[in-house]
């Protein structure tokens, strides 16, 4: 649980500053980030 929870702000973060997402594709990639973790 401790790495999911660092993984994930992580991965957003990253994405958020690399690519244009939106509020939806945040969630949405937070979402399967969830599942599979």
């Amino acid at each position: 649980m401790a790495v999911t929870t660092f993984l994930l702000p992580s991965a957003n973060l990253l994405y958020s500053h690399c690519l244009p997402f939106d509020d939806f594709h945040l969630t949405s990639f937070f979402l399967f980030f969830w599942f599979v973790y």
